[in-house]
């Protein structure tokens, strides 16, 4: 998995506010609390030209631990990540939350059901709480 830093996290608290995006089953509301969702995808890097398969892969945390990260191209459902890898850096930066040393997540997405040109990957992440969070997209070209 590459090295991310974790410094430079994204962070959400759900405030009792509903999250519906590419994943969420038809605007249903998500449970609400104030949980710390923090997380990145290092792979790919923003603007990379792909073709065939993508891999994909980050990390992610959340107070009450990771059920699942799930992976959308064009807000189009591309599968689910494999979730457990070894991170230290997380595990150090990031002590207190459960699992923070298996945090990483990878995956290879099959691009050919995608025409060649610009696209976007969104890794969502569901915690054991129930809540579902969207991490801003990641811009990819196929070609």
């Amino acid at each position: 998995m590459g090295s991310s830093l974790p410094g430079i996290a994204i962070a959400l608290l759900l405030l009792g506010v509903s999250c519906s995006g590419p994943g969420s089953s038809g605007g249903q509301k998500e449970k609400s609390s104030l949980e710390p969702i923090l997380g990145a995808l290092d792979v790919p890097a923003p603007g990379a030209t792909m073709k065939g398969a993508m891999t994909v892969a980050g990390w992610a945390v959340a107070e009450s631990g990771v059920q699942r990260v799930a992976l959308y191209i064009d807000q189009r459902f591309a599968g689910f990540a494999s979730v457990g890898g070894n991170r230290p850096d997380i595990a150090k930066a990031y002590a207190t939350f459960p699992d923070a040393a298996t945090s990483a997540w990878g995956a290879v997405v099959d691009l050919s059901p995608f025409t060649p040109g610009d696209h976007q990957i969104v890794m969502q992440v569901k915690t054991k709480a129930g809540n579902v969070h969207d991490f801003p997209a990641v811009p990819f070209k196929i070609r």
